[in-house]
């Protein structure tokens, strides 16, 4: 738990910006309207897939969708965030599901496509 701690640390400048995220959380208005546009975004995935991970159409899905992370958490930089969300789907279970939603390979795409976005080698191999 204290390395989650740490980790959000990264995310937000300070301790004191980190705390005030935690006590000052987003109404339930604001909260919708996150996951309205977040799928709003998501459901462009489809359309890239067979996009190369660092093609135009992905970098613009990216930062499209960590902009949106990047205003509704406060965030000063949102990369570390992005890549740790990146990293999540590399999980087996997650990953299908998020393919499930998506389209096959969609896991993949979006991990690679945010590392491609960020500077940071991709976490999944390179398909053919």
């Amino acid at each position: 738990m204290q390395q989650g701690y740490r980790q959000m640390l990264t995310w937000y400048d300070s301790k004191e910006t980190a705390l005030h995220a935690l006590k000052n959380p987003p109404n339930r208005e604001a909260f919708d309207g996150f996951q309205q546009q977040l799928m709003t975004v998501l459901n462009k995935l489809p359309g890239i897939l067979d996009s190369p991970p660092d093609s135009l159409a992905a970098k613009e899905f990216v930062w499209e969708y960590g902009s949106v992370v990047k205003t509704f958490y406060r965030l000063k930089n949102e990369s570390d965030f992005m890549l740790a969300l990146a990293k999540t789907y590399q999980d087996e279970k997650r990953s299908a599901a998020f393919d499930e939603m998506y389209g096959h390979g969609a896991a993949k795409f979006f991990s690679n496509a945010v590392a491609a976005f960020y500077g940071r080698k991709p976490p999944f191999p390179k398909t053919e």
